[in-house]
């Protein structure tokens, strides 16, 4: 066994802990962390493998039924947006946006340390509505960009959703939303035939990261405060959009 699948595999782990907190961020974790282990075609590959996967046992565990006219036109607003992503990065040097894309990442992180601020809205909703608006439509398409040019397409609906959902809503959104367009992207990567069998390989490395780091993520999460939910999330991401900006 090489070195390099055991410390993918702790990367794994902790980018599922990170997501059974937060509802998000395995593909930045693992695009971030892995693409020193594997490259980044490879890893950006494995994050659609493992977050099917994740994504089935998360949905197991904590199925949302409820108000279906909310998030599945948010997971097919994203879809688009990541193939009209993918259909880009053929003719925009992607590496140009990287770096407001991190900055992004960032002023979002210290957004979140601070409590998540809106003047809007004194109190967050704990239940999601019965439909989406222009404006959720708008921002998912967007997020599937970011995700078809840079394989990380949370920060722009994390805002969208953090800044009016408790971190049950929120979480629980953000779970079955990245699921469904985690499924889309497997789909188009198969079609395309860029999954081979190393990928397979390194997929069941992975495994036992993925569970174990859903197992630990959920316990950590129904144990922290509203406060405290999102402070771990803005540190987390300062730590990662730092990580990007200065490798």
């Amino acid at each position: 066994m090489e070195y390099s699948y055991i410390i993918l595999a702790f990367v794994v782990l902790l980018a599922y802990v990170f997501k059974g907190i937060t509802g998000f961020g395995s593909a930045i974790v693992i695009v971030s962390l892995g693409s020193f282990l594997i490259g980044t075609y490879n890893a950006v590959i494995l994050t659609a493998l493992v977050d099917s996967i994740g994504g089935i046992i998360f949905y197991r565990l904590d199925p949302v039924k409820e108000n279906r006219s909310y998030w599945l036109p948010i997971s097919f607003a994203m879809i688009i947006g990541a193939v009209a992503g993918g259909i880009m990065l053929k003719y925009v040097p992607s590496k140009y946006f990287e770096f407001m894309l991190y900055m992004f990442i960032f002023v979002l992180g210290l957004w979140f340390v601070s409590g998540r601020r809106n003047k809007e809205k004194s109190t967050l909703e704990r239940n999601l509505p019965t439909h989406c608006t222009a404006g959720d439509l708008t921002v998912s398409v967007f997020s599937g960009l970011c995700a078809g040019l840079f394989a990380v397409g949370g920060p722009p609906i994390v805002y969208w959703l953090g800044r009016r959902f408790t971190k049950e809503a929120f979480r629980r959104t953000l779970l079955v939303v990245f699921f469904i367009t985690g499924i889309a992207k497997l789909l188009t990567y198969g079609f395309a035939g860029l999954l081979t069998m190393h990928h397979l390989i390194l997929t069941v490395y992975s495994l036992p990261g993925i569970v174990l780091g859903i197992i630990l993520g959920k316990r950590i999460f129904i144990a922290l405060s509203e406060r405290l939910f999102s402070y771990i999330i803005g540190l987390m991401l300062m730590v990662i959009a730092l990580f990007n900006l200065l490798k």
